[in-house]
Order: C-alpha cells, then structure tokens, then sequence
C-alpha cells in the first residue's frame, strides 16, 4: 500500500487565493499571522493580502497542525483555518457561511475561514496545481498491484476532485483528516501489508513515522523531513518510482549474489571431496568467489537514471 498527502506532494505546493468572501479589513492581520506560518496555504494568504505587517504585530501565534492557526493582533483573537478548527473552538457557520464554503469546495479549491472575536469576518478559496508527474507516478503504482491512497488534512470534496483526476476510487480518497487520523489510518493499513507514506507537511511527520517506508519531499516541513528515513532530494515526486525500482533491483542483486556464492562454494566442495582440486587450488578459488560478488554488485546500477 502507498498512501499520498495532497497539498505539496500530489500537488505543487505553490497555491493562490482564488476566492475571498468578506471583510477585507482584516488582510493585514492575516498576513501578519500567517507570515510566521510554513505552509503553502500561509505563503498564499500572505500573498494576496498584500500588506505592510511591519507595522501589525501578530502575537501568541499557535499552529494547529490539519485544522489552522490562531493569534492575537491589535487586541483581537483571529482564528485562521478550516471548519473543524471553528467546531473546535465552539464557533458556529451560519447558512450564509456554509453556502460560500460548499460552492468553493465545489469549484475545487480548499475552503479557509477567517474568525475575529468568535465572529466569522472572511471565507476564501485556495487552489493549487497536480504536480506535472502527479498523474504518472499514480497510474505506475495502480499498475504494478499496489494499493494507493491519498491521505490529506483538506476539505473532503477537494480531496475527492484530487483523487478523480488522478482516476482513484472515492474510498482511497480520504480528506478532512487530523493527524492522528492521518496516523490511525497508516496503522489500519500497515495491520495488513506493508505500507509506504509520502509526504511533506507537518500533519504527515507521525503518518511517515509510523509506516514501514517515510518518503518525505524535500521543500516540505522539517518535522516531516526528520520523521522520514527516506528524502527526495531534488524534490520531485517521480523520484518515488526511482525508489522503488532500485530497491527491487538492490533485491535482484541480493538475490542473485546469494545465488552465485551458494553455487560456486557447492561446486567447489564437490571437486575438493572428489579429489579434482588441490587444497592449494580451492584457496585460490575462494577469494575469487569474493571477487565475483563485489564485481556484480558493483555492476547493479541502482539508481539507473542520477547515473546517466
């Protein structure tokens, strides 16, 4: 089984504000706050409020990994992030709300709230771009027997639109999630075959973790490139077919080098207790059977295509 996040793994990361719905007097304290957040939904919030915050000072800044981000700016407490963060916070979206938030997640994009004093003040809409690659590396693993999966902190519509494009079935689609969902899921899986997790976001570090293979990407967050034994250092996500392919090959080799040796020392014991060989001939042949492992090892070229 591979399991995918979405937002800066099957996509490029690089979103854009789409649609905003509401007061846009409060784009300075939302650039304020989300300046000091790492994640692609915060680079585009920044990006499109457009606003000195030099002089707008966001404090008590507290991320919450798959729901948002609260602070305080100028004496009020803003909370920025998806529906889940404001249930959470006892906040309550009204019809008018609600509608705004169903047509954004209809037209594909991720629906982001801004809440002030308890009060919803915004709803805008951030959409990113499949990775150029996305539609490969899926249809290479659907292909070759594997289960794949997307798990993702996103609004479950969004996730959906993702996954039918990439022409993955609604249940392997799974959005909305924290991330000890994320976690609970990679446990589920890993319950009944061994399971490899990409990603790159600070709600996937416990999923990449916790999966027999973390494949983290590199440009992503540093919890998730720590969490993982395994970085894509050029940070694209057709690297993850690169990876598998040297592993069945380093398997290959493996495989056949037991083969060899076992062959070759059976061989040579028969002629020693046969009395073809000398003593002194079978020292000879032994660290030539040594020689020929290291040889054909040496000539598996793992990682066919960083070589050329």
């Amino acid at each position: 089984t591979i399991f995918f996040d979405k937002t800066g793994t099957l996509t490029e990361g690089n979103m854009s504000v789409t649609d905003w719905f509401g007061d846009k007097e409060v784009f300075a304290a939302v650039s304020a706050i989300e300046s000091q957040i790492r994640h692609p939904i915060a680079t585009a919030l920044v990006a499109y409020a457009d606003h000195d915050t030099l002089t707008i000072e966001a404090k008590d800044v507290t991320q919450d990994p798959g729901l948002g981000v609260s602070a305080t700016v100028g004496g009020s407490r803003f909370l920025i992030g998806n529906n889940k963060l404001l249930s959470k916070e006892a906040i309550t979206i009204d019809a008018s709300w609600a509608s705004r938030v169903d047509q954004i997640a209809a037209n594909g994009a991720t629906p982001v709230l801004v809440a002030r004093e308890g009060q919803i003040v915004a709803v805008c809409g951030i959409a990113d771009r499949l990775r150029g690659d996305a539609t490969e590396v899926i249809r290479y693993f659907s292909e070759n027997g594997w289960d794949v999966g997307i798990l993702s902190g996103d609004n479950e519509r969004t996730v959906a639109g993702i996954g039918k494009r990439l022409e993955l079935e609604p249940a392997q689609c799974l959005g909305g999630l924290l991330p000890e969902q994320k976690l609970s899921a990679i446990h589920a899986a890993v319950d009944r075959k061994p399971v490899v997790m990409v990603g790159d976001g600070v709600n996937d570090a416990a999923a990449l973790a916790a999966a027999d293979v973390g494949v983290a990407i590199r440009g992503g967050a540093s919890a998730s490139l720590t969490a993982a034994p395994v970085m894509i250092g050029d940070g694209r996500l057709s690297q993850v077919i690169s990876l598998v392919q040297a592993a069945t090959s380093t398997r290959r080799s493996i495989a056949r080098n037991f083969a060899v040796s076992i062959s070759y020392n059976l061989l040579a014991v028969i002629l020693a207790m046969t009395g073809f060989i000398t003593p002194l001939i079978a020292a000879v042949l032994m660290p030539i059977s040594s020689i020929s492992v290291i040889a054909m090892t040496l000539s598996n070229r793992t990682f066919k295509e960083s070589v050329e």
